[in-house]
């Protein structure tokens, strides 16, 4: 590259410099209406795959849910069961006394 081509790259970056871009600026709103446009895009796109797998996926979550709860339910009843134990070993029967009576 020769000092006059390197001279007018200069002048050529110090325009493209001077040049102000923002936001509100006519020019910026072709940007802003692509990258809208990808936004819509890729969000649209995942919305109908996640929509897609929930209605493929409904009747497994179901049953994974009933047998969730129904494992839930024996451990529950796994619990009581102990309790009802412990205190049947633990604790003497209350004999029911009459209440009044002498003799």
């Amino acid at each position: 590259m020769n000092t006059d081509q390197f001279n007018q790259l200069l002048l050529l970056l110090g325009k493209i410099a001077d040049k102000q871009y923002t936001i509100t600026g006519a020019t910026d709103w072709p940007m802003v209406y692509v990258l809208g446009g990808i936004f819509v895009i890729v969000f649209g796109g995942m919305w109908v795959d996640l929509r897609g797998t929930i209605k493929n996926n409904k009747d497994e979550w179901k049953s994974a849910l009933i047998a969730h709860e129904q494992a839930e339910e024996k451990q529950f009843d796994h619990v009581w069961r102990s309790q009802r134990d412990c205190q049947s070993d633990c604790c003497p029967p209350r004999l029911k006394q009459n209440v009044g009576q002498t003799g």
